[in-house]
């Protein structure tokens, strides 16, 4: 499912690991350039991974703070999330015009 949803994403035009600050070496797992709309992975929340551990929240505070006062909506998901398909539903909501009947 995963693989059918990255598909979806570079159909809508998002590119994965977007530099979105240099020359902070930020990257955000999948983004949308021109609409500056960001997806990003957490990876780890349930086994206490970097993202949930105090230095790793802390660093991404600052990184997303940074890409809010540059104008990116920043949409976040758990792997598990991510692979239910949970960005692609936000992203229909969003206006994205989503064709779902072959996400591939």
């Amino acid at each position: 499912m995963r693989l059918a949803i990255e598909g979806v994403l570079v159909k809508l035009g998002f590119v994965p690991e977007y530099r979105f600050a240099p020359p902070r070496r930020w990257r955000f797992d999948w983004a949308h350039p021109d609409r500056k709309v960001a997806i990003e992975i957490e990876g780890g929340v349930f086994v206490g991974g970097r993202h949930v551990r105090p230095v790793g929240y802390g660093q991404d505070c600052e990184k997303y703070n940074e890409a809010a006062v540059r104008g990116w909506l920043v949409l976040r998901y758990t792997t598990e999330q991510f692979g239910r398909g949970r960005p692609l539903d936000d992203l229909q909501r969003l206006g994205f015009e989503l064709d779902l009947e072959d996400p591939a």
